[in-house]
């Protein structure tokens, strides 16, 4: 099991896996349930600890340690020996002065990614400080340099355009190449790097078969170019008369396609199955469906308009929409196909040009009909701020049509909900009878966008309409904010712990009309008195502090005591542990069951039993593998639950409902497109589709009021509790007077559907009542009157996500460093993965471009030149002319923090950002500050002075001695909506960059 290779003064020695895992863990001290250690691949320590630990390991002064199936490779067993090598040659050599040197040349904010990267990868060993984070980051970044290249900018991305600056500065340090020299395996001749996939060549086509060609020339006939091609590849003939004619197809979509297709036909073989020709004949059919306009056939309709409605409508918009759908497909595909790597850049080059020459006839075609409906809706549109936000919307409904094909009513009331340009009040009652802004745009986009824009439902619309009494006027407002939200919360409340109390049979009456009228005046206190909600938290952190102190770091305390660590070391007590507490936990579980069923002596016997069986299997190799790999996943789900659970779990479960009701309304619509009539076909396939479509809008409204209403809100447990809880229990009194009223007009169908309609009706009811609640939270946010007063953060990303989000950790946020993770974790695995992940890292710089665009370039001057992700940091290149400002969101320590030139305050509050790099420098008088988890650290005379950061502080006092700093010119200041409007009305559309001084 232990082989040895001496080279000059130190050993490598190739062990199992576990016996790595525990030599690190014994060597360094790591505290923990299980043995998850720091790159357990190989290590390297002195001799004599090593035989220290494995007494019957021999070692000479310095010993690397290789874990077995590492060894199995000789290129991996090089890398894992040279990077341990740069560890031992590293050891001692700076000292703190020095080290603070280089972590200055590196940047602060590039060492904090780095740190941020090993410590998510769990590369850091203890004790975890910045010596051992440099030293880490040496040893990967030349080891990825040397063997790994191409993965460098997916572990350090904030450095990938500095390699020659970050080359030079490690040389400082380490003789890599010499280094590298003495690490090579003996007898292994072969390079560090594996050769990339541009150098492959793709195998031969096939031997020609003459007797294919006629298949050949009757798919060229028929005028399929892409059959015709692969055929004539798999009959050993040119293909270039066919390629020639699908690039003069394509030409509609971009220039320079025979290049980029012709590898794709020869590496089909001429297999019409294979990726590549299903990739071909994907451009085909979009090219088809670029230059077909489908139609629909509506009898009903224009027999309700009274023949104001033709009865065949074309829907031009839909042929461009399906086209992208067709690219989007090929895109799909492009991972699969065999080809160089250098083939596959040049496909993915004219498909990237396709898809936006598509996305801009489809914004083209949309944007008239866009801008007319919200101007012609009365929207509130006064300032420029206004003016830009309209843009906006029409941008985000079109996005929504290029993303999935179509946008409903809903996505409608959503996209105006969350943008600056909101809905006046309601003027009076005609407008009450005739429809808000938000029902007009709605009945103007039907017939235009007819098969991209879903109209409302009718409950949608009157639900609409009526809610504009409560939101869209003073009294309906008063009513809302003063009873209905703090007293109606207070009953849902009461009633919904009164339920959870009842499930485990404790019967206490809480609704009593004290109770009611404490808990109501509680809640109109947390609603609407700022000093009262910060008093409650202030208790609530209180708490949170006492009960941490008493639960986690006093007995943390106590047991690093120094004879609680003496004990530790002792073996009676790593016997006792092994032996005896550890089974002991996993065999109590066991044994409750078996003292509820069994008499107390069978059960005593039974449990003794378990307890051995589990004290056996727990200390053999298998059960010592097993449990140290369930102890290992379960602290790193502990670490992800408690960062942010609560509201990890709501948003993770709010998406999961969310993507499920879109890929039911994503069925709806692949059935509708189905059933669209397009030129050329049969009179039996128009009836056949008209009858067929008849039926299928009744079955499909149907399905989506029973999913919408009843069913989603009732399996959903955030919509569920308490809402609909509350209303179950006053349902149930009435259920059967319902049903027998609900089956009543449903006898023609007979008695056991009409049954189970009614009773599966009355079962789901209240569901209503948690669509209604989830509904009119967006519906508030409709109308002017109640939008924040200041600017709040910008949703960015797809999800919903805001920047903050977008990077910091948590269990349901941190898009980004996790994306870059699962990039690292894919390096060794299927390039389909990497390639996944770098497409949703390209889908997030769009977000972001947009962000920058459409929020603060569309009254801004200036053009998005450059957007670039990495871990914990998003920047952008903004040119103005000849100058190109650089802005950047950073995340550091939970706190966001924006870089850039004064005078985008305004940007900065819309991305969340707390902090101004630019203003903090200026404030402190130094750029020698880091942002930590212990506060602001400012390194003055070589002395470190760290200040706690919390906006509920008026003064920020330093820990030591230092001047004292004045939070709100620390933190950056709110900016009032007014103040945005004032600002921009003043300076006006397409200005210079703007100041930041109130006008």
């Amino acid at each position: 099991m232990v082989r040895g290779a001496a080279r000059d003064e130190s050993v490598h020695l190739v062990l199992p896996a576990r016996l790595v895992r525990r030599v690190i863990k014994r060597h360094r001290a790591v505290v923990g349930l299980g043995l998850r250690v720091p790159h357990a691949e190989s290590y390297s320590l002195p001799g004599a600890d090593l035989r220290r630990i494995l007494p019957d390991v021999s070692a000479a002064d310095a010993a690397i340690l290789v874990a077995e199936e590492e060894s199995r490779d000789p290129r991996r067993l090089w890398r894992r020996v040279f990077h341990e090598r740069l560890h031992l040659d590293f050891a001692g050599k700076l000292t703190p002065a020095r080290l603070r040197e280089r972590i200055h040349r590196l940047g602060i904010v590039e060492f904090d990614e780095i740190r941020r990267v090993l410590r998510h990868d769990h590369l850091l060993l203890p004790p975890h400080d910045d010596a051992e984070v440099y030293a880490e980051f040496a040893a990967r970044y030349l080891e990825l340099r040397r063997f790994d290249s191409e993965a460098l900018d997916r572990f350090f991305p904030a450095i990938g355009r500095r390699r020659e600056e970050v080359e030079a500065l490690l040389a400082e340090d380490f003789d890599a190449e010499a280094l590298l020299r003495a690490s090579r395996p003996e007898g292994f001749d072969g390079p560090p790097q594996v050769a990339s996939e541009a150098t492959r060549v793709v195998a031969a086509p096939p031997a020609p078969v003459p007797a294919l060609a006629a298949g050949a020339r009757e798919e060229r006939e028929r005028g399929n170019p892409v059959g015709a091609a692969v055929r004539s590849v798999a009959a050993g003939l040119s293909p270039e008369e066919d390629l020639a004619a699908l690039s003069r197809k394509l030409e509609a979509l971009g220039p320079d396609w025979s290049d980029a297709l012709r590898p794709l036909l020869a590496a089909s073989r001429g297999a019409t199955s294979s990726a590549e020709a299903r990739l071909l004949f994907d451009l085909q059919a979009a090219c088809h469906d670029a230059e077909t306009t489908p139609y629909r056939v509506d009898v009903v309709e224009w027999a309700l308009s009274f023949g104001r409605r033709p009865v065949r409508r074309p829907l031009e918009t839909l042929a461009e929409v399906s086209a992208i759908h067709r690219v989007r497909r090929a895109w799909r595909r492009l991972d699969a196909i065999r080809a160089s790597s250098t083939d596959r850049a040049r496909v993915a080059s004219v498909l990237e040009r396709a898809e936006h020459a598509l996305e801009e006839r489809i914004r083209a075609r949309l944007r008239p009909v866009l801008d007319a409906g919200i101007a012609a809706s009365g929207l509130r549109i006064g300032c420029a701020v206004e003016r830009a936000a309209a843009r906006k919307l029409a941008d985000e409904l079109a996005d929504r049509v290029i993303e999935r094909g179509f946008f409903t009513f809903g996505e409608l009331r959503d996209a105006v909900a969350r943008n600056p340009a909101k809905l006046p009040d309601l003027s009076g009652p005609r407008e009450f009878l005739l429809g808000d802004p938000l029902l007009r745009m709605d009945r103007h986009f039907a017939a235009p966008l007819e098969g991209v824009y879903r109209r409302g439902e009718i409950y949608l619309r009157w639900l609409q309409r009526l809610s504009s009494l409560a939101f869209g006027t003073r009294p309906g407002r008063f009513l809302t904010r003063y009873v209905a939200l703090p007293f109606g919360g207070a009953f849902v409340v009461l009633e919904g712990l009164q339920h959870l109390i009842a499930m485990v049979r404790i019967h206490v009456h809480l609704l009593t009309p004290v109770s009611f009228a404490l808990v109501g005046l509680f809640l109109l206190g947390l609603i609407h008195l700022a000093r009262f909600r910060h008093a409650v938290a202030e208790i609530l952190r209180a708490a949170w502090t006492a009960a941490h102190l008493v639960l986690l770091d006093l007995p943390r305390t106590v047991f690093d005591l120094p004879p609680m660590r003496w004990l530790r070391r002792t073996r009676p007590w790593k016997w006792l542990m092994r032996f005896a507490v550890g089974p002991a936990l996993l065999a109590a579980p066991l044994a409750v069951p078996v003292f509820l069923l069994l008499p107390r002596r069978a059960a005593i016997a039974a449990s003794v039993a378990t307890f051995l069986i589990v004290d056996l299997l727990l200390n053999s190799p298998l059960g010592q593998e097993l449990a140290e790999r369930v102890a290992d996943w379960l602290l790193r789900s502990w670490h992800q639950v408690t960062r942010e659970f609560v509201p990890g779990v709501l948003r993770w479960v709010l998406d999961l409902f969310h993507a499920a009701t879109d890929l039911v309304e994503q069925g709806i619509y692949r059935v509708d497109e189905f059933l669209r009539f397009r030129p050329g076909e049969s009179a039996v396939s128009v009836v056949a589709k008209g009858a067929a479509g008849l039926v299928w809008s009744a079955v499909s409204y149907v399905v989506r009021i029973y999913l919408n209403l009843l069913v989603e809100p009732q399996v959903n447990p955030v919509k569920h509790f308490p809402v609909v809880t509350v209303s179950h229990k006053i349902i149930l009194p009435m259920s059967v007077t319902l049903t027998k009223l609900l089956r009543a007009p449903l006898m023609p169908l007979g008695s056991v559907v009409a049954n189970a309609l009614a009773v599966s009706t009355v079962f789901l009811l209240p569901g209503v009542f948690g669509f209604l609640v989830w509904e009119l939270k967006e519906n508030w946010r409709l109308y002017r009157a109640n939008r924040p007063k200041t600017l709040r953060p910008v949703v960015v990303g797809s999800h919903g996500e805001t920047v903050p989000r977008l990077l910091r950790p948590g269990f349901h946020s941190g898009t980004v460093p996790k994306l870059f993770a699962k990039l690292r974790r894919a390096r060794r695995g299927e390039r389909r993965a990497v390639a996944k992940h770098e497409a949703a890292l390209r889908h997030v710089e769009e977000a972001v471009r947009r962000f920058v665009e459409r929020d603060f370039l569309a009254l801004a001057s200036g053009a998005l030149s450059d957007v670039r992700i990495s871990p914990t940091r998003i920047a952008v290149a903004v040119r103005d002319g000849e100058r190109v400002v650089e802005l950047a969101f950073e995340e550091r320590s939970g706190r966001l923090v924006a870089r850039g030139p004064a005078g985008f305050d305004g940007l900065w509050r819309m991305a969340g950002a707390d902090l101004s790099a630019t203003a903090l420098a200026e404030r402190l008088g130094t750029d020698r500050y880091d942002i930590s988890e212990e506060g602001l650290v400012v390194w003055r005379d070589g002395a470190e002075i760290v200040y706690p950061l919390s906006r509920a502080l008026d003064v920020l006092r330093p820990r030591g001695p230092g001047p004292e700093l004045r939070a709100d010119e620390i933190f950056l200041r709110p900016i009032a909506w007014e103040e945005w409007e004032r600002r921009w009305e003043t300076t006006g559309i397409a200005s210079s960059t703007p100041s930041t001084d109130p006008p």
